[in-house]
């Protein structure tokens, strides 16, 4: 079989729960939907509106309002990962921030598309001194971590 690709990557899908620690600031588009209220109202959007959105804007389920910018050292737990054949433009994956620099941000939850999840660059968090099932791959004697 003939490969499709030159490129090799870990291919890595966390568990519910899976706590990760943000290792660079990551910017991802802000969706106007329900899931999304509590980071709405944490960037100041106005409360005279549906769900706490911007007054006077004609949004459409899904589309983008902002792009916001979750810190360096952001801690965030993933609490479901949507992914459905024939919808792709749903994928999507909902986190809730654990901690932030930035107290603004503390106990948000929210989501964001698949396609800009996949470009976090984290540090999964270890209990107990035990790596994460989910990252064992990256942390192999002989694994290399990928950088960008």
């Amino acid at each position: 079989m003939a490969k499709k690709t030159a490129v090799k990557i870990h291919f890595c899908i966390p568990p519910l729960k899976t706590q990760i620690i943000l290792a660079a600031a990551w910017e991802f588009g802000l969706r106007f939907e329900s899931r999304n209220k509590s980071l709405a109202k944490a960037l100041g959007f106005s409360s005279n509106h549906e769900w706490g959105w911007p007054a006077g804007e004609d949004y459409n389920m899904g589309d983008e309002v902002c792009k916001v910018t979750m810190p360096k050292d952001t801690e965030l737990s993933v609490e479901r990962i949507y992914v459905r054949n024939g919808l792709q433009n749903f994928d999507s994956i909902t986190f809730r921030v654990k901690d932030c620099p930035d107290p603004k941000f503390k106990k948000c939850r929210f989501w964001a598309k698949l396609a800009e999840v996949n470009k976090i660059i984290c540090y999964p968090i270890f209990g107990d001194g035990i790596v994460h099932e989910a990252f064992a791959s990256f942390m192999k004697p002989g694994s290399r971590v990928l950088e960008i």
